[in-house]
């Protein structure tokens, strides 16, 4: 199209839209644009000094109305953020044997460049620290086993009363014969 069509065309569409011209006609409209979000498991920003490779898990329960970031901090050092949407759940895996703290942030509409919500924010933490360990010994069965620390963190619901939790589920054991040799 040459300038001269398009500059013709492009003040068609103005008057058109100054008459009152449905929106159809005055000009291509955006669909309407929901609430941004990004997927469940999405990693939204991690330390470079994370380390990952132990067999340590966080098990997260968001069964909100509002997504959610959570957040493991090591000596008030931000490690590692996920994104878990709403009434949703994601398993962290692969975490070193440290002790870390949980926070996490609830809200609507996920901005990507100012990594936040920008509606409905809300901050929350866990007081209880997550020790996750990293044991080698031997089992009561007398074979080598290497012992790891798995959590659940539930953050709550929207339903009144119903508040998060966080509980270790224990120690779980892994045999690996190669280990020793």
């Amino acid at each position: 199209m040459t300038r001269f069509k398009l500059s013709i065309f492009l003040g068609l569409v103005t008057l058109l839209a100054v008459l009152g011209a449905p929106a159809s006609i005055a000009s291509a409209q955006q669909p309407p644009v929901g609430p941004r979000r990004l997927p469940t498991g999405t990693i939204v920003k991690q330390d470079p000094n994370w380390i990952a490779g132990d067999d340590n898990l966080l098990i997260i329960t968001n069964n909100q109305d509002s997504d959610a970031v959570v957040e493991l901090d090591q000596n008030q050092v931000p490690m590692i953020r996920v994104y878990v949407q709403a009434h949703d759940s994601y398993t962290l895996t692969s975490i070193w044997h440290s002790t870390f703290t949980l926070s996490f942030v609830l809200g609507q509409d996920w901005d990507s460049k100012a990594l936040a919500f920008t509606s409905q924010v809300r901050n929350d933490h866990f007081d209880q620290p997550l020790v996750f360990d990293r044991t080698v010994g031997l089992s009561d069965d007398g074979y080598c086993s290497i012992f790891y620390s798995y959590w659940k963190a539930n953050l709550g619901s929207s339903a009144p009363g119903d508040t998060k939790t966080l509980e270790e589920l224990g120690d779980h054991r892994y045999c690996d014969a190669d280990y020793y040799n």
